[in-house]
Order: C-alpha cells, then structure tokens, then sequence
C-alpha cells in the first residue's frame, strides 16, 4: 500500500484517488471538510450607481442650500450675497476634493493598514436618509459592494466646485459684484 492511501484505494487525505471515477460521495465529503462562508448576492449596479448618485447630490444640494442662506444672510439679497454663497461654496469644494483625495490614497507598502480614516466605521445618517430615497426604497446595499466614502466626498467636491463655478458665471455671482 502506498502512502496516503487507504485500504480501500481512496486517499487518505480527503482527495479522490485518480485511478477512480469521483462520485458524489466523494463531493459531499470534500465539501463539508471545507468551511462554508455565507455570500451575499450582488447588489444590482443601478442601485450601486443611484446610491453614489444621491449621496453625492444631496451632499452637494444640502451643502449649496447652506452657502446660500449664510451668503444672503451675510451680504443681503443682491449680487454680494451670492456671491459670498459662491465662495463659501468654493471653500467648502475645495475643502471635500482634498479630503476625498486623501481618503483614496492607497496606504503605504510597508503598513498593513492605514493609520487614520476619514470615513466613519459604520453607517452614517446620510447613508441610512440615501437608502430610504428612490430607487432604494429601503434596500441596503452591504457596504463592501458600495462606493467608497473617499470616491464620493471626491465627487461631492467636484460638484460643489461647478456649482460654485455655474454660480459665477450664469448667475453673475462674483466676489467683487
């Protein structure tokens, strides 16, 4: 008898010996020696893509709203207010972009894992408000199938700055104005 066999001719290792045809026995067996992780299905990408969506506009939205209302506030109804709305909005584009960009840079080769995180650990109150909004309407999406935090405060940086930007230029919003 060779080593790693049976007597029977199976393999004692768990594998099916090659000079027989497998059978089911032999799946079942190998399948339950293995440990079993629940998968979760994969969130439809429309979702993923809606979620970032929403997240990014109502950021940028809510954000908007608040530079207008201080902006008016501060300068008065005229020109001079919106154009305090557009550079707070400028200010607080910026501000995301560069916080969005350090969030998406890799950790170094030699740590294991980054040192400090932006993004909170669990979900956050705009992320619970963006899954009761349609198209979620309540689905959860498992938070390793969505859009990093870092890609989204990115965008949302983004988005503040061509508002602000639309706000110079279509509405006439200036800083001198």
């Amino acid at each position: 008898m060779s080593e790693g066999r049976s007597g029977d001719g199976s393999r004692t290792d768990g594998r099916p010996d090659e000079r027989r045809p497998r059978s089911p026995a032999d799946d079942r067996r190998r399948d339950s020696a293995e440990p079993t992780e629940t998968s979760v299905p994969p969130a439809p990408r429309r979702l993923v893509y809606a979620e970032f969506a929403l997240w990014v506009g109502l950021l940028t939205a809510t954000l908007a709203a608040l530079a207008t209302v201080v902006g008016v506030t501060a300068g008065g109804p005229t020109a001079g207010g919106l154009g305090v709305a557009k550079t707070l909005l400028f200010a607080l584009g910026f501000v995301l972009f560069g916080l969005g960009a350090i969030e998406l840079r890799p950790p170094p080769a030699w740590k294991e894992e980054r040192r400090f995180s932006l993004a909170p650990s669990g979900e956050s109150r705009v992320d619970r408000l963006v899954r009761r909004l349609p198209p979620l309407n309540g689905r959860a999406i498992p938070s390793d199938q969505r859009v990093g935090r870092g890609v989204k405060w990115f965008a949302a940086g983004l988005l503040v700055l061509v508002v602000s930007y639309a706000m110079e230029t279509v509405l006439g919003a200036g800083v001198g104005a």
